[in-house]
């Protein structure tokens, strides 16, 4: 799809690699994210899919991401992505969520840090959104899938409270 122009700055192409919409933005003179991992900012994006060969093949290829399998590959398929090179300098996984035996369609889910999962979980209900799955503790977080009012679904995580351990690892 050729890239579209947004403002004076930047362009977004559009694909959809595995079945899951994405665009890359160029930076041209746009600071990006300012403030990540802290509560009310960015935390960190996976996308779920369905075909995770052809997903890791194109982002891999596309951008030059190492990756690196997380659980046994078959009761917990992910995979963690990083700039090349540069293991510590994590930016996105994938989920095979075919190795759950779900049936969500494929997608990016985006996280956001919150200072407590269960409140902001609340929170989202008072205002209208529902709470998809969770809140749940997890190795990486107390966390949650919710959709606001107009359905669009995002994770909040609380990355203070971690238990368990990476399930297959």
């Amino acid at each position: 799809m050729k890239a579209l122009p947004v403002g004076p700055t930047s362009r977004f192409p559009t694909s959809r690699p595995g079945g899951s919409f994405f665009g890359a933005f160029q930076l041209r003179g746009h600071p990006g994210f300012d403030v990540v991992n802290v509560p009310g900012a960015y935390c960190w994006t996976e996308n779920h899919t369905r075909d995770a060969a052809a997903v890791d093949a194109f982002y891999e290829t596309v951008f030059g991401y190492d990756g690196v399998q997380v659980g046994d590959g078959v009761h917990f398929d992910y995979k963690v992505w990083s700039r090349p090179g540069d293991p510590e300098g994590q930016l996105a996984g994938r989920m095979n969520s075919a190795s759950g035996g779900g049936d969500e369609p494929p997608a990016f889910q985006v996280y956001f840090v919150v200072a407590d999962c269960d409140a902001a979980a609340d929170t989202v209900g008072r205002l209208g959104g529902r709470v998809v799955m969770g809140p749940e503790d997890s190795p990486f977080g107390r966390m949650a899938v919710v959709a606001d009012d107009q359905g669009a679904r995002f994770a909040i995580i609380d990355v203070t409270r971690r238990s368990g351990s990476i399930p297959g690892a």
